[in-house]
């Protein structure tokens, strides 16, 4: 896209079994430029050996857009916040087998395959009060592999108010995670107004996007795309966040500021601007 050093997608899901590359040359063709890749779960596989399954099959999708597209590839990896469900359903302690999914994250991070923890967290859906707490639990073991390794965290939660993004930012602190590591998956625009420092990822709707852009605080653009052959019109589609990028162009005179933070600045704080553009 004129102008742009970069147009990246900060989540993005794929199957290979979905539309796959076709989904990522959409995105290349509108004026995309890298995405990243997060795992996407997969109910279908044994729960024994999940966690690494799931990983190597998104180490390898990387490889092949890599190969087979220009488009460039960072990768995300964690335990979902649905895993607990689909664990506690095949007899296994679900929080045991999450934080064992954390585990066998850290050497994808040490080798940099992976650059980033996430999507981890508590379901966006009412959850007992125990499903919440080990959810919590989850976010803080993440936010501590994410201090030893030197790199971002992703969170998946239910809504947030500004008192409760202060809460995992305190949690952040005290581990002694800096806050800007911190990313709030889905995030809604009006949480561009709250007095925290942690990232919020916005999803690349119009109605978002617009009010996003009013902010004077920046923000990370995510199409959240789902790459599911079951549920074809689940989410947004895998152009939105170029297509969005365009719409900043035309609707703002300061178009250049807000995409350089989207695009470049913020995702290269986060994961190495040489992995963006």
């Amino acid at each position: 896209m004129k102008g742009l050093l970069a147009v990246f997608d900060n989540h993005f899901h794929l199957r290979q079994d979905g539309l796959f590359l076709e989904a990522v040359r959409r995105f290349q063709k509108e004026g995309g430029t890298c995405i990243n890749l997060t795992n996407l779960p997969n109910y279908a596989l044994p729960a024994e050996g999940y966690y690494t399954r799931i990983y190597e099959e998104t180490i390898q999708m990387a490889k092949i857009i890599r190969r087979s597209t220009p488009v460039k590839v960072i990768v995300t990896l964690g335990p979902y916040p649905l895993d607990y469900f689909f664990f506690r359903d095949s007899g296994m302690d679900p929080l045991g087998k999450m934080q064992n999914g954390l585990e066998v994250l850290r050497p994808y991070l040490q080798s940099g395959e992976a650059v980033a923890i996430g999507e981890v967290g508590r379901p966006h859906f009412q959850v007992s009060e125990k499903e919440y707490e080990d959810g919590t639990r989850i976010i803080q073991e993440a936010m501590v592999l994410a201090r030893d390794e030197g790199c971002p965290v992703v969170l998946h939660t239910e809504d947030l108010k500004c008192g409760d993004l202060e809460k995992l930012g305190d949690a952040a602190r005290r581990i002694g995670l800096r806050q800007e590591m911190v990313v709030k998956h889905h995030s809604d625009p009006e949480n561009l107004s709250c007095n925290v420092r942690i990232l919020h990822s916005i999803l690349a709707t119009r109605t978002n996007v617009r009010k996003a852009s009013e902010s004077v605080k920046d923000f990370l653009l995510e199409s959240d795309y789902v790459d599911d052959p079951q549920k074809p019109g689940k989410v947004i589609a895998p152009e939105s966040v170029p297509r969005r990028a365009k719409m900043i162009m035309q609707e703002n005179d300061d178009w250049e500021r807000i995409l350089h933070a989207s695009f470049v600045d913020l995702p290269g704080k986060l994961y190495g601007i040489e992995r963006i553009a």
